[in-house]
């Protein structure tokens, strides 16, 4: 590897070489040099009046369609990274066993997948002073949702209660929405309430289902790309 100083020679003697071989082409090519200025001095003047604009024309031109193709690329490139980002987050999805994982991470699983569903501002918060934690995000209809996710045994309900709990949240936090997600299932009672309280409910089979149709979709726009 080059040390410091040796990269500065390198560099000086580039600029060297450049100042000696632009003056031997001015003193080789004078003549030609002061004919061309001669000649550009003999102009008339409504000749600068038209070709100057024209010239300062085509340059604004350039830069702008520059600018153009440069937001294009960069709007481009934004696409492909959301593109991989979805297609790495299924490929995490659909690496986990939902009924294995502990109920820390099952949180988080939810948080990718709401992602995947292009739910925005997706943050797993803390439910009051309790250790229990709930997820707050943004729906893609641009609406505020509270999502309270539960890792449940099959031998384990979702009771009302727990349904009054999340709708206790979503007042403290003036949300209208909400939606809760478990491994098990609810007692009718809790549907009845969630319907009630503007809160959608989503069991362990209707998950299964929702996990499948959400990398599917998600997986789609990576494949067009591929056969492009």
């Amino acid at each position: 590897m080059k040390d410091l100083n040796e990269s500065k020679v390198e560099h000086w003697l580039g600029f060297i070489i450049m100042g000696c071989f632009a003056w031997a082409t001015y003193f080789h090519f004078q003549r030609f040099f002061i004919k061309f200025v001669e000649a550009f001095a003999n102009l008339p003047l409504w000749w600068f009046l038209i070709v100057f604009p024209l010239f300062a024309m085509s340059v604004v031109w350039a830069i702008n369609l520059e600018d153009s193709e440069m937001k294009e690329l960069e709007t481009n490139i934004r696409y492909n990274q959301k593109i991989m980002t979805d297609y790495e987050r299924c490929l995490r999805l659909m690496h986990y066993d939902i009924k294995q994982i502990p109920s820390i991470q099952f949180r988080a699983y939810c948080a990718d997948l709401l992602r995947l569903m292009q739910y925005k501002d997706v943050r797993i918060d803390q439910i009051g002073l309790s250790d229990e934690r709930g997820i707050s995000a943004i729906t893609p209809s641009g609406n505020k949702i509270y999502i309270l996710c539960q890792h449940n045994g099959l031998d384990e309900v979702i009771t009302e209660e727990t349904i009054e709990a999340l709708h206790e949240v979503m007042l403290a936090s003036d949300i209208k929405e909400g939606l809760f997600i478990t491994t098990t299932s609810f007692t009718s009672a809790a549907l009845d309430l969630a319907k009630a309280h503007q809160i959608n409910c989503i069991d362990g089979e209707g998950l299964d289902k929702l996990i499948v149709l959400a990398t599917r979709k998600a997986q789609d726009p990576l494949i067009r790309q591929m056969l492009s």
